[in-house]
């Protein structure tokens, strides 16, 4: 296997149109933040979207500002080895700055109250800015 095989690469090309597409129609948003939201007990499917939801509108609210953002919810059942329960990769942005702990510290609020700081195999609400190589900034 070469250094060019990548999760891009193996995909069929209809799939890769559509991820030009997207890639196409969100590069344009000044995306601020990538965060990864998780939880610390299995959860279903249904409760982890209302969390998600609550952690957008505790966000707004406190920023009092509109929040943008893509959302992808996965997880991997325990046929592939080990089990991930649901979790999410979101893409965020606004009008204002985001602060850390409203990010992180927001999200381990509403599903482990107790936690205050990232603990292994707890709660976890991981943030990164978002800095585009400078190729990317000139395409």
């Amino acid at each position: 296997m070469d250094g060019k095989y990548n999760w891009y690469t193996a995909i069929p090309e209809r799939d890769r149109i559509v991820v030009d597409a997207t890639a196409k129609w969100l590069r344009p948003v000044p995306w601020q933040w990538f965060v990864t939201l998780t939880f610390s007990w299995n959860v279903r499917g249904e409760t982890a979207d209302l969390k998600l939801k609550q952690w957008l509108n505790t966000v707004e609210r406190e920023l009092k500002a509109r929040v943008c953002f893509v959302a992808s919810k996965e997880c991997k059942p325990p046929s592939f080895g080990m089990e991930v329960p649901w979790h999410f990769h979101v893409l965020v942005a606004a009008q204002v700055s985001i602060p850390k702990e409203l990010r992180e510290g927001t999200w381990r609020h509403l599903v482990c109250p107790g936690q205050t700081a990232f603990q292994p195999g707890g709660v976890d609400a991981r943030s990164g800015l978002l800095q585009p190589p400078a190729e990317a900034m000139a395409a």
